[in-house]
């Protein structure tokens, strides 16, 4: 595993939709503050997405099963996890305005088969890096 490489987030048309939406939530995290970013399976299937701010929890997303799978496995590759792993932790190295940061990800399967993920986010992004 290369550990210095920095995802840059970019949500420009010019990356494919289910990246872009990475990046969104990966954004979001960092620039709001987030703590952490959860999901949860749903009784109708779908996918919930949760953020953690201070000690409260704010549903923001809803996700159908195949688009949430889809999502799982590009965090996967952007944390450098096997695809192929169940329960499985690493980092998310990215680069937003110039700030480094690292979120960990961590993927749980549940007793349903679903996934759980969990992206914990810094208290504090990373100072400017050299130009």
């Amino acid at each position: 595993m290369n550990e210095n490489v920095f995802h840059d987030i970019d949500d420009t048309d010019q990356i494919r939709p289910h990246m872009r939406l990475c990046h969104l939530i990966l954004r979001e995290g960092l620039e709001n503050e987030i703590a952490e970013v959860a999901s949860t399976p749903e009784s109708t299937g779908a996918l919930a997405a949760r953020s953690k701010m201070g000690d409260s929890w704010k549903s923001f997303m809803e996700f159908t099963p195949p688009q949430y799978s889809t999502l799982v496995d590009y965090f996967k590759q952007m944390a450098e996890v096997s695809p192929e792993l169940f329960d499985a932790e690493g980092n998310i190295l990215v680069r937003l305005a110039g700030r480094d940061a690292t979120i960990r990800l961590r993927i749980r399967r549940d007793e349903g088969g679903r996934d759980e993920l969990s992206l914990q986010f810094p208290t504090a992004v990373a100072s400017e890096t050299a130009t």
